[in-house]
């Protein structure tokens, strides 16, 4: 999948910027933005998005089950970021919802400490066995090399989100190859149905 940011006060992004990425790839994109009110939603698919993240910590529990209701109802699937065990506990009470309705669910954790904003992959270690079991797990931030893919491969994630260091390599398309090549190997026995 391929991410574009669309919050445009502290990042720059547009729908716009979603709506040209969505308009020559194959490859679903999600609108990766501050989503609380489910009309975002209605913005990001008719923008041609094939998903959107939601941050669970930015939402009330019925703001979440909503949110993800109301994706469904669009069909777009919705990537549930989580930062810590709270966060995850919250995410498990909607899977099922997700898959009685046949929602699909990406259940991510971001390696980025929200109080101080630094990042550490020890996190993604921390909360890989954590929360529900029922979704792919996505790893988030600080992921930069085939070997962070492999580790996060190996401790149970299915995908990866990686922008920083897709923007800073000098050939971004062979990084991808590369960082596709190395979790490839780890996930293909548990991560068949992604």
């Amino acid at each position: 999948m391929i991410s574009v940011l669309t919050e445009p006060t502290a990042f720059g992004g547009s729908l716009q910027d979603l709506a040209r990425a969505a308009g020559c790839t194959s490859v679903p994109v999600l609108r990766k933005d501050f989503i609380v009110d489910p009309f975002q939603l209605i913005e990001a698919r008719a923008a041609g998005a094939a998903g959107a993240l939601v941050i669970v910590r930015l939402l009330t529990d019925e703001g979440l089950e909503e949110m993800v209701q109301a994706a469904g109802e669009l069909g777009l699937f919705v990537l549930l970021e989580a930062f810590d065990r709270r966060d995850l506990d919250r995410i498990g009470a909607v899977v099922g919802l997700a898959s009685s309705r046949g929602i699909q669910l990406l259940v991510g954790v971001n390696a980025r400490d929200l109080s101080t904003l630094t990042v550490g992959r020890t996190r993604l270690r921390l909360f890989a066995e954590q929360g529900p079991t029922r979704a792919p797990r996505v790893a988030e931030s600080g992921l930069r090399n085939e070997n962070d893919i492999r580790e996060a491969a190996k401790a149970g994630y299915c995908l990866a989100l990686v922008g920083t260091a897709l923007m800073e390599a000098a050939r971004p398309a062979a990084l991808v190859r590369r960082l596709v090549d190395a979790g490839r190997g780890e996930t293909r026995k548990r991560c068949t149905s992604v």
